[in-house]
């Protein structure tokens, strides 16, 4: 049976994967990259082949597809090659000028629903039993997942750690991380705020100088009591291998996609991110107050994120060892069970651009407080 192609962007991929399964589940051939494509294919050339062969082209429609660059050249192509298109809007967006003429299908309620009128436009009789509820046979990532307020879901997934850089970031290493929720933004000082009047807790220094910027990043806070807001907040600190993965937005080295040195790619950018581009800032927290900027005042990586490179270096829930990734497990890697420092990640407003890159590992004692140290929180996605 000639299959469809689906053509999403890399912020849709948890969507684009469960609509894929439930299809599959449905008696509907599909070809997904996530699903089709075999590790060391090359990435471009087996995306060509799919559209090329393929009957028809669904294009899930999002502020990010329409955005991607992949995207438009997929759409383009189906075009050119008159294949039949498929819209399912999962965001209300402006869709595309040539698409705007075909009747879409929409997946922004109910998702059970949408999937039965998709499958009658693709003439398929849905199952029974997906009028009610999702198919039993369907995996877990079936389930619609609505990520909380804040925060990002970013989809399971394989890519490669580290590098050959610093005896600590060596080897470079396959690992797995499974789904999770992480914080669109770094912790900020409006937000920490809210925790310091709830549980009574001792203020930072130079508190009443970051309450002027309630949009910034809280500061000198320890991992101490970075853990200490994540467990009021019902969060938790992300691993040093999942926030290595978030920050990477999809660029993972694995099936034909590149693996950047920064989020963005691999020439460092003061476009990008709050550094120390040219080297002329100084330590201390005139300069702090100075140089720190409100979160989001960059661009967002693949996955939605903000500020993953610069601004306040980050705390992980992990124990630092500059020999773990020697013997770090492939799937889910915490960090050793016992140590004296912990590990920070992602650069400051004061760092320099080497020490900017993805695979950057800072270590602090649980108790330091800088002036350039924050956090951001991860929860786990329970299906």
């Amino acid at each position: 049976m000639p299959h469809t192609f689906i053509s999403y962007a890399r912020e849709d991929a948890v969507f684009a994967l469960q609509l894929a399964r439930a299809l599959r589940a449905a008696g509907v051939e599909i070809w997904l990259d996530q699903l089709d494509i075999t590790a060391g294919a090359r990435w471009d050339r087996a995306v060509q082949q799919a559209l090329e062969t393929c009957a028809r082209f669904l294009i899930i429609l999002s502020p990010a597809s329409v955005e991607s660059e992949n995207v438009q050249d997929e759409i383009a192509g189906a075009l050119d090659e008159n294949k039949i298109i498929v819209p399912v809007l999962l965001r209300d967006c402006k869709t595309p000028l040539r698409l705007r003429r075909l009747q879409r299908v929409d997946f922004t309620g109910e998702f059970q629903s949408a999937l039965h009128e998709l499958l009658e436009d693709l003439n398929v009789s849905p199952p029974t039993n997906t009028q009610t509820q999702p198919p039993q046979s369907l995996p877990p990532a079936e389930k619609i997942i609505t990520p909380p307020e804040g925060m990002v879901l970013i989809p399971a997934g394989w890519f490669l750690m580290g590098a050959e850089e610093n005896d600590e970031e060596k080897p470079i290493h396959k690992v797995y991380v499974d789904a999770f929720f992480m914080d669109k933004y770094q912790v900020t000082v409006e937000r920490y705020q809210r925790f310091l009047k709830a549980t009574q807790t001792n203020n930072p220094e130079q508190w009443n100088d970051q309450l002027k910027f309630p949009k910034r990043p809280v500061v000198s806070v320890s991992w101490d009591d970075a853990q200490a807001y994540a467990q009021w907040a019902s969060k938790r600190l992300p691993t040093e291998a999942e926030w290595e993965y978030a920050a990477r937005g999809g660029y993972t080295g694995l099936g034909g996609e590149p693996r950047y040195e920064y989020p963005w790619g691999d020439e460092a950018d003061a476009n990008q991110a709050n550094f120390n581009a040219d080297g002329s800032r100084q330590w201390g927290w005139e300069n702090a107050k100075r140089y720190l900027k409100e979160v989001g005042s960059y661009p967002p990586n693949g996955f939605g994120l903000y500020d993953m490179a610069g601004n306040v270096w980050e705390w992980c829930a992990d124990w630092f060892d500059e020999n773990y990734y020697k013997v770090s497990p492939e799937r889910n890697a915490k960090g050793p069970e016992r140590g004296t420092l912990r590990v920070l990640r992602g650069g400051s407003w004061y760092i320099y651009p080497s020490d900017l890159r993805c695979v950057i590992r800072l270590r602090g004692s649980p108790s330091n407080r800088g002036g350039d140290g924050g956090f951001r929180c991860a929860q786990d996605v329970l299906f």
